[in-house]
């Protein structure tokens, strides 16, 4: 019996950390290891190759020259099993941490211990999600699902580079299954408590020699799991939600060298927002307080509580190969509406009030909400690089984004019964475009350098107003407030690998 097992080793010798604007990291140690059982036989060990696009080529995760680490699509699944959302991959891999105010939307991401808390949907994450080669840059496009994927791979450092702007921690890069050649299909299914019911299924197959479909899907469902201790109002308990993802993807490839990849996907979402209670943690220690307990709230305006998402997408990827250039352009149109809104105090009345607050002390009541009114982004990057490995091996490629995204944001007078008392609204326009050139040179049989540079010109158009201030005695209406930004920046990568035998490389990089 032989086990295959391949895995990479970042040794303590690693060192990386921000010096200025520079990420450096050296002697990180990539092993290849297989363990096996006793045979009966002399066969040899065998070695399964994991094919990463980390560099937007596919390589041996051996050869790449970044911190990374993979997730193939069985143990996604297995860690997933239970209905979780997207932040379930928190701490499946050395240094990422996921966390959210805004329970199945809105992922906040860290890696190393660098990334963003703020709560306003028109916030930018250090870490970049880029979803089928497609950067989702808004926070709720983020949460989308995870379902009938290939692999996520977890590259941590700057990868400016190749991947671009928001990208100074790492980035999480998420690869769907593709269309194949041949008919492939499953369903699974799992129950658990308060009703929890996970199913997810894909079906995929060749319909013409030259064109192949896989359609997959997901719904999530739970009951309400956390009571209410002082409203018996049943809108007022928490924890449910109601989650369908969709993706349809069709492969066409009319000659050998011509290839057409299209990729339409949605998600709607019902409820799943998160529940606060106020409070939870003694003052000065991290220990719970007596008495707590995650499924109870006592949020006095629970019942207003609601959470709903929409979301549409388009990905096209169009390659071919011409004599020894082979040319990729790749578009992506994302669209999104949300509405979330919460009792974000975590508890009843107010210190202010005869009757005080609870649990334990409320200074003021808050209860407030946030929306995504409109989300259009669209994505164009189109790259050359040589068809065939060689001693050299380049890439040289294009890059243009866009967005236009209108926020509002209300609060709510807990004790007027919710009646609203402030309103602002957001509106900002993105505009960005990048060249980039990357490339690795073989010097020797054992070693290979890689270099790359981008230059990105980055620009935003935003407007800003109040129509109502919910605190007394500050000014009512505000606004509008016109800023126009924009800058430019050039980023770099330099790293060097060595090959000190057929399991070990050793490589330095440094990134901008």
């Amino acid at each position: 019996m032989v086990i295959p097992l391949k895995n990479r080793l970042l040794l303590p010798v690693q060192l990386s950390r921000p010096v200025g604007t520079l990420a450096v990291s050296f002697f990180a140690l990539q092993a290849t290891m297989a363990v096996s059982a006793l045979a009966q036989d002399d066969e040899s060990v065998g070695l399964d190759t994991i094919i990463v696009t980390a560099t937007k080529t596919e390589q041996d995760l051996q050869d790449v020259p970044v911190s990374l680490s993979v997730l193939d699509g069985d143990r996604l699944d297995l860690i997933k099993g239970g209905g979780d959302d997207p932040l379930f991959l928190s701490g499946r891999v050395p240094s990422l941490n996921i966390e959210t105010s805004f329970g199945r939307i809105f992922p906040r991401p860290s890696i190393r211990g660098l990334g963003n808390t703020d709560f306003d949907f028109n916030a930018s994450q250090p870490v970049s999600y880029i979803y089928d080669e497609v950067v989702y840059e808004n926070p709720v496009l983020k949460g989308f699902p995870v379902f009938d994927l290939e692999r996520v791979e977890v590259l941590r450092g700057p990868q400016g580079t190749l991947f671009g702007r928001n990208t100074p921690a790492g980035i999480l890069k998420f690869e769907s299954v593709k269309p194949g050649d041949e008919f492939d299909a499953y369903v699974n299914a799992s129950y658990a408590n308060f009703n929890t019911l996970q199913v997810q299924g894909a079906v995929g197959a060749p319909v013409a020699e030259w064109l192949s479909v896989r359609l997959s899907a997901q719904y999530q469902y739970r009951d309400d799991y956390i009571e209410n201790q002082i409203d018996d109002d049943p809108r007022a308990d928490a924890g449910a939600y109601e989650d369908f993802a969709w993706r349809a993807q069709f492969l066409a490839t009319p000659t050998d060298n011509l290839s057409w990849l299209l990729n339409f996907h949605g998600r709607s979402l019902d409820n799943g927002q998160t529940s606060f209670q106020a409070n939870a943690f003694e003052p000065g220690s991290n220990a719970v307080r007596p008495g707590f307990d995650r499924r109870q709230t006592f949020a006095d305006a629970q019942r207003f509580s609601e959470l709903e998402t929409n979301t549409f997408g388009v990905t096209s990827r169009m390659e071919g190969t011409f004599g020894a250039v082979k040319a990729t352009y790749i578009f992506g149109y994302e669209m999104a509406e949300a509405f979330s809104r919460g009792d974000v105090d975590g508890g009843f009345g107010a210190a202010f009030l005869p009757s005080g607050g609870g649990p334990g002390l409320i200074p003021f009541p808050a209860e407030s909400a946030d929306g995504i009114d409109n989300l259009d982004q669209f994505t164009h990057e189109i790259r050359f690089s040589n068809a065939d490995e060689g001693v050299f091996n380049w890439t040289l490629g294009a890059y243009f984004f866009d967005e236009e995204l209108e926020i509002s944001s209300f609060n709510f007078d807990t004790l007027a019964n919710g009646a609203p008392n402030g309103e602002a609204f957001q509106e900002q326009d993105t505009n960005s475009w990048a060249i980039f050139a990357s490339g690795n040179y073989q010097v020797t049989d054992q070693f290979t350098v890689s270099a790359g540079v981008r230059y990105t010109d980055d620009s935003k158009d935003f407007t800003a107003i109040r129509t109502i201030a919910p605190f007394v005695g500050t000014a009512g209406a505000l606004g509008p407030i016109d800023v126009e930004v924009g800058d430019t920046n050039v980023s770099f990568d330099v790293s060097g690998t060595y090959a000190f035998n057929d399991d070990v490389n050793l490589y330095a990089r440094v990134a901008r």
